[in-house]
C-alpha cells in the first residue's frame, strides 16, 4: 500500500471520470469523490462533510490532503487505505447514527495514519518527500504554457520534481518490507485509536458496540462487545478490533473522559496517540533486536505468532505511567496480568489489505 500517495491518488481518481464526479468547496477533504454507484449528489453531502470537518478538528496535527470516496450505499464497503476513506453512505446519513459512527471510525484511521507514520522513523523521510512532491506539482501548473513546460523556470521546477520522485521511488523500494510489516503490525493499535476517536466525537463510550449490533445484528456478539470502553470484556476474540479491549475501560477513565469533561478532546486524543505511537516504536525496536530489518515483511513469523499478552502488559504499564498512580509502588511491580488473563488464543488477526469498521 502507498502510505500517503496523495498526488498519485488524485490522478488515479481522474482516470475513471466517466463514472465519477468531484465535489468542490469541501471543508474537510481535498478530494471528495462520488462514484456512479452512490445515490448522492454534491448538494447532498454537506452533512457528511460537516461531520468529517468536526472529526478532523480532534486531530492534534494537520491532516495531509484527506480524501473521501463515496462508493455506494452499503456500509460493509467502508474501508480506509491510509490514503483515504472509501465508504457507502446514503441520503439518511444526517439522521443515522450508525452511518455517522462508521464514517467517524474510518476517519479515525486517517488521523492515526497521519500521526503515526510522521513519527515513525522508517516512514518519516518518505512522507516528507511526498509533501515536497505535492508542493512541486502545485508550482508547475501556473508555469505551464498550453499544458507544457516551456520556460526555464518551469523546467527547473519539473527537474526538481523528477529528482524528488526518483528519491521517493527508491526509498519506497528499499523500505517496502518494513512498511508492509508495520502496516500489519499496527492494525490493533490503529483500531483502538479509531474507536477512541468515535468515543470522543459522540461522547459515548459504547458507540461502536451499539453501532455494530445495530448495523450487523448477525455478527458474533463478542466482536461487538469488545468495542465498548465502558466495561472490560472478559472473553474477547483475537482480532484486530478486539486485541486490546481489556485496556479500554482504563483508557476511558484516565484519558478520554477527562478530555470530554474538560472540553479538551484534542489534547486527550494527542495523549493517547503519543502513548500508542511510543509503544509501537518500542515494540518495533525490540523486534529489531532479534530480526534484521531486511527480513521484515507482511508475512513475517512475528505477525503469525504474535505475543499479544506481552504487548498488552507493556501497553498497560505505559497507561499506568501516564495516569500518575497514587500508590508508591513502582508501576512495573503492580499486577499487570489481571486485565490480560482472559485473552483468547487462536488464529492471528485479519490480514486484509485495508482497515475496515
Amino acid at each position: 500500500m502507498k502510505l500517503i500517495h496523495l498526488t498519485i491518488l488524485v490522478f488515479a481518481f481522474s482516470t475513471n471520470a466517466k463514472t465519477e464526479h468531484f465535489c468542490k468547496d469541501s471543508k474537510a477533504f481535498e478530494v471528495l469523490l462520488i462514484k456512479d454507484a452512490s445515490p448522492l449528489s454534491c448538494d447532498q453531502v454537506k452533512s457528511i462533510d460537516g461531520v468529517s470537518h468536526e472529526v478532523f478538528k480532534l486531530s492534534p496535527i494537520e491532516i495531509d490532503n484527506p480524501s473521501l470516496v463515496l462508493n455506494g450505499e452499503k456500509l460493509v464497503k467502508a474501508e480506509n487505505t491510509g490514503a483515504g476513506v472509501h465508504i457507502g453512505l446514503d441520503s439518511k446519513f444526517k439522521d443515522s447514527k450508525t452511518q455517522q459512527a462508521i464514517l467517524v471510525h474510518e476517519l479515525g484511521h486517517t488521523i492515526f495514519h497521519n500521526y503515526f507514520y510522521k513519527a515513525f522513523p522508517e516512514t518519516e523521510e518518505f512522507i516528507e518527500l511526498e509533501n515536497k512532491i505535492r508542493k512541486s506539482v502545485g508550482k508547475i501548473a501556473p508555469l505551464q504554457e498550453d499544458g507544457e513546460c516551456k520556460s526555464k523556470q518551469c523546467k527547473g521546477v519539473l527537474a526538481k520534481l523528477l529528482t524528488l520522485e526518483n528519491r521517493r521511488d527508491k526509498l519506497e523500494k528499499d523500505t517496502k518490507g518494513t512498511r508492509d510489516f508495520m502496516l500489519e503490525f499496527v492494525r490493533p493499535y490503529n483500531e483502538l485509536i479509531a474507536d477512541a476517536v468515535a468515543v470522543l466525537h459522540f461522547e459515548d463510550p459504547e458507540v461502536m458496540q451499539h453501532t455494530l449490533k445495530g448495523a450487523k445484528p448477525k455478527r458474533e456478539s463478542p466482536h461487538a462487545d469488545c468495542r465498548s470502553f465502558s466495561e472490560i470484556d472478559q472473553n474477547h476474540p483475537l482480532t484486530d478490533h478486539c486485541a486490546f479491549s481489556s485496556l479500554r475501560s482504563k483508557i476511558l477513565k484516565d484519558i478520554l473522559l477527562p478530555g470530554i469533561n474538560s472540553g479538551q478532546k484534542k489534547e486527550a486524543l494527542e495523549t493517547l496517540l503519543k502513548l500508542v505511537t511510543d509503544e509501537i516504536i518500542k515494540q518495533y525496536q525490540k523486534i529489531l533486536e532479534d530480526y534484521p530489518k531486511g527480513s521484515l515483511n507482511e508475512e513475517h513469523e512475528i505477525l503469525v505468532n504474535r505475543k499479544y499478552v506481552e504487548e498488552l502488559k507493556s501497553l498497560l504499564i505505559a497507561l499506568r505511567h501516564n495516569s500518575a498512580p497514587e500508590s508508591g509502588m513502582p508501576v512495573e511491580e503492580r499486577d499487570s496480568g489481571k486485565e490480560v488473563t482472559n485473552l483468547q488464543t487462536g488464529r492471528p488477526p485479519s490480514r486484509s489489505r485495508t482497515s475496515s469498521n
